[in-house]
């Protein structure tokens, strides 16, 4: 940025500029004279000191691009060069110097960049650094190249902290988002550079710096031990008597379930229970595990075991994600508990209820109806009435060689959550394959399909899902790959 024509020694105010602070100082000999070599530098003092504050002894550098949105050149035509359209290179710590070590925006365009831990952190002073880099090192006024700053702290709502300009190092303050933001955990970065430039292709990203640190994330903690709870077939349907299950059944049916409880799947067949009574109409239910071939409502009759079994499961899953107070003392839910023997050893409890309402439905025939019953039925005698009978059946960890089926090489988000109903879900996609992403609900009903198409590996993927028709509740985002099937819950609460 430009400040002043100065004529041998003089001062000039930074804060006259709408700087709290600077790191660098250009001096150039812009006016002719008769001396044979310009302009003598013989110091340049700080009046006023410097702050110990603007770099934090331990700083911590955007560690991953979240999006990457490429703008146009000055002419209007796509940024080509491979060396300018690397966001990597908006990665770690800037270098400041003329060299390829940036990415360019482009017209319009704009880059955000995440922090590892839980997020940069406000401290006093300014925050958040951002290095352009243009080579030459250009002033505004001759070569300009200008980008908006915004922080967020989930990753979908940005606020405004400040403006960066042409080979500036710019210091920014994360209270000047106005929301009283103890870390951020993304900063974006948009073009705004006058068309008028003679810039061809824009702001250049050398470098995001959080000057006070990232903030380490919470462990999660996670606790096998205390009280499960599961109901065979039996348990759920007897009538109601005392504090029996019957009745704990018809005190918070219409609750936990307010648009009734259906397994199977949408592109197939489901059966449907809309009351409490209906659910003591139904089971037990007895006979040879086969798969839907109509949709049911209200079913008195058998319907098979796998299908009475399925039910019973689905309805303790979504009560313990209900009440807080149907299995106490536990802090892990049912629904993540890991099957640790047998031909489903690191599925979750929660992924088997979503293979089987598949395969129930006749959406899947990726298991044989009696393995399903098998599992689905030990899952309901592991913890009957809160006793564990579980027999080593279900744990909280993989067992070892084994891993859940739910993968940590694929990261599926959700921001915000909770939320009313809107959220973004994203991922990374890790190869070149095709891929589903689907939201369910508890029972395993597919409530919408965002994505089923072809996706590339290291692409970032995002997606608007509205939610805010769905009553309150657990939801779980599911994305589906050649090789794995990755999951995140969505909390609803309106």
């Amino acid at each position: 940025m430009f400040a002043e024509t100065i004529c041998r020694d003089g001062q000039l105010d930074i804060a006259s500029y709408g700087l709290a602070s600077v790191s660098q100082i250009r001096i150039t000999n812009a006016a002719q004279t008769a001396t044979s070599d310009g302009y003598d530098v013989d110091g340049v003092v700080a009046v006023n000191g410097c702050s110990p504050e603007l770099v934090d002894e331990d700083p911590c550098y955007s560690s991953f691009v979240l999006d990457y949105i490429p703008g146009l050149t000055n002419q209007g035509q796509a940024i080509t060069d491979p060396l300018r359209i690397d966001p990597s290179k908006a990665l770690g710590a800037p270098q400041l110097n003329d060299t390829y070590n940036f990415v360019s925006l482009g017209y319009g365009g704009q880059l955000i960049v995440g922090f590892s831990g839980a997020g940069a952190i406000n401290g006093p002073g300014d925050d958040i650094f951002i290095a352009e880099t243009t080579f030459g090192n250009n002033t505004f006024a001759s070569y300009p190249e200008r980008a908006d700053i915004f922080v967020s702290q989930n990753d979908v709502d940005y606020y405004l902290v400040g403006e960066s300009f042409t080979s500036s190092a710019s210091s920014f303050d994360i209270d000047a988002a106005g929301q009283g933001f103890e870390y951020i955990t993304s900063v974006k970065i948009f073009d705004t550079t006058p068309i008028s430039s003679v810039s061809v292709d824009a702001y250049d990203v050398d470098g995001v710096v959080a000057l006070h640190g990232c903030t380490e994330p919470d462990p999660e903690i996670i606790v096998c031990e205390g009280v499960f709870r599961t109901q065979t077939q039996g348990g759920w349907g007897q009538p109601a008597n005392g504090n029996n299950n019957g009745a704990y059944r018809n005190a918070n049916f219409a609750a936990a379930f307010p648009e009734g409880l259906t397994i199977g799947c949408a592109e197939g067949f489901t059966l449907s229970l809309s009351s409490a009574s209906a659910v003591q109409n139904f089971l037990p239910s007895g006979g040879q595990s086969n798969v839907f071939s109509e949709n049911l409502i209200d079913p008195t009759g058998n319907e098979g075991a796998f299908t009475g079994n399925l039910t019973a499961l689905t309805i303790s899953v979504v009560f313990d994600n209900y009440d807080a107070n149907f299995a106490p003392n536990s802090d892990y839910a049912l629904e993540d508990l890991i099957v640790q023997s047998g031909i489903f050893t690191g599925f979750t409890v929660g992924e088997i209820l979503a293979i089987a309402n598949d395969v129930i439905g006749g959406c899947s025939n990726a298991y044989a109806t009696n393995q399903l019953n098998t599992v689905v039925d030990g899952i309901n005698n592991a913890y009957v009435d809160g006793n564990d009978s579980n027999g080593g059946l279900l744990g909280c960890e993989a067992p070892a060689g084994q891993s859940a089926l739910i993968t940590n090489s694929v990261n599926v988000r959700i921001a915000p959550n909770p939320s009313a109903g809107n959220v973004v879900i994203s991922f990374d996609a890790v190869a070149d394959e095709r891929a589903t992403l689907e939201v369910i609900d508890i029972s395993g009903r597919i409530v919408a399909t965002l994505y089923n198409r072809d996706v590339h590996a290291g692409l970032l993927y995002r997606f608007d899902f509205n939610g805010q028709h769905l009553p309150n509740g657990i939801y779980i985002a599911k994305l589906t790959g050649a090789n794995y099937v990755a999951t995140e819950k969505i909390m609803i609460a309106k």
